[in-house]
């Protein structure tokens, strides 16, 4: 897909602790620029996907006056709302791969308890080795639960905002690392990793050769970190800190 230079674009992070959203466009010299950035601390403590979708309303309502009316927010959903697996098919028939890697979709969708023909639902062909007659694949799979997706666009439109869409996180980063090889081609021969610690979670994506070799989420994120030296922090005596100067370090 082309870039359109200086054209204004409203993107949306949907964090599980924090809320990040600006306009953003992309110069004639290849450069990013931010016409606004904002962030949104999240009021309550996460307590699951229904309830974070029910109350995105009143967040949205929140930061109104700061969200451009006049263009569509493109959503950017971690893994929380976009559940992602990695297939690794080894020394498959040649013919049999589309066949294999459908099969892993709807293994993972059933798992996941989400239909698994819905068009939100796609996969990815990462990396391809051919061996003679058979294939090795890495293929990834993204759901998307169309229950979440449709509250979302509603909670959208009620407040008369215009819903541009919902773009998983594993998408946004190949696309990162693509353009990112555009402007250092010599990266394309080294091992690449990408780690992004979010509030709950901890995803990690390793690139090689212009290929998605890894992926990973851990249920470890900054709050793990928070908690365990806050934990420290109060047994640690007369050196004891308050939760609140421990979330400020």
């Amino acid at each position: 897909m082309a870039i359109k230079y200086n054209k204004n674009v409203q993107i949306m992070d949907l964090g599980a602790h924090t809320i990040k959203f600006g306009v953003f466009k992309i110069s004639k010299e290849e450069e990013v620029i931010a016409e606004t950035r904002h962030e949104y601390k999240i009021p309550q403590t996460y307590s699951g996907v229904d309830v974070y979708i029910e109350s995105i309303g009143t967040y949205l309502n929140d930061i109104s006056e700061q969200i451009d009316k006049k263009l569509p927010i493109r959503f950017v959903a971690s893994s929380i709302f976009a559940p992602t697996n990695l297939a690794y098919l080894t020394r498959i028939d040649k013919d049999q791969v589309q066949t294999r890697i459908k099969e892993e979709l709807e293994k993972f969708a059933n798992q996941e308890k989400i239909p698994p023909e819905i068009e939100h639902n796609r996969f990815i062909e990462l990396f391809t080795k051919d061996i003679e007659t058979r294939s090795q694949v890495i293929a990834a799979t993204i759901l998307m639960n169309p229950k979440y997706v449709g509250m979302l666009r509603d909670k959208v439109n009620k407040l008369g905002l215009k819903f541009g869409g919902v773009y998983p996180l594993l998408q946004t980063t190949l696309a990162l690392y693509k353009r990112l090889l555009t402007f250092e081609e010599s990266i394309n021969d080294e091992p690449v990793v990408f780690v992004d610690i979010g509030y709950l979670t901890t995803k990690v994506n390793l690139f090689f050769q212009g290929q998605l070799l890894f992926n990973k989420v851990l249920h470890y994120g900054a709050k793990s970190f928070y908690d365990e030296l806050y934990e420290f922090a109060s047994k640690s005596g007369e050196a004891a800190l308050s939760g609140s100067e421990v979330e400020s370090i």
